[in-house]
């Protein structure tokens, strides 16, 4: 039991520290996005590297689902589950997630690893504006925070399941 906690430990603090660094990053990606309008718009001279940088906010956001997980934080329609016991929300939530997140996950998770090795092996570029910055970097990043996800909902699930069999908290 007390390894397994660890384990749990362990990964929410990975959690944590890439949730945070992810949304500072954000704030700088905000940032660069708004200056990249200001240039397009009030100046009239667009930079080569906004749409791409653009796109690149998906994987920032992605990096920080396993943040959202961590902290429960994520939207569901309460009417019935806060109705329920902590137990019945656990058991719910463990039945969700194996039903539900794992199917979903692995089917993104061997995608986005296709899709991470293809750009190493093609030495792919985005090739959106001008510049055509290497596309792996940006696709690992995908890889990465699809990982650290399905990391997060297994130590929730390990949680869930801990708070459905003995009633108390890992």
């Amino acid at each position: 039991m007390k390894a397994l906690k660890k384990i749990v430990y362990g990964i929410e603090a990975v959690s944590g520290w890439t949730g945070r660094i992810a949304s500072w990053f954000l704030v700088l990606l905000m940032l660069l996005i708004s200056y990249e309008v200001a240039m397009r718009y009030i100046f009239v001279k667009p930079t080569t590297w906004g749409y791409e940088l653009s796109m690149m906010f998906g994987g920032s956001i992605l990096l920080m689902l396993a943040y959202v997980q961590k902290h429960d934080a994520n939207i569901r329609v309460g009417i019935l589950y806060e109705k329920f016991s902590p137990r019945g929300r656990a058991l719910v939530n463990a039945l969700g997630t194996v039903i539900f997140a794992y199917p979903v996950f692995a089917y993104i998770l061997i995608g986005a690893y296709q899709y991470m090795i293809r750009a190493y092996v093609t030495d792919e570029k985005m090739a959106e504006a001008f510049w055509y910055p290497p596309a792996a970097p940006f696709r690992t990043v995908i890889f990465i925070a699809v990982c650290l996800a399905v990391l997060q909902f297994t130590a929730t699930l390990i949680r869930d399941v801990h708070i459905f069999l003995k009633g108390e908290s890992l």
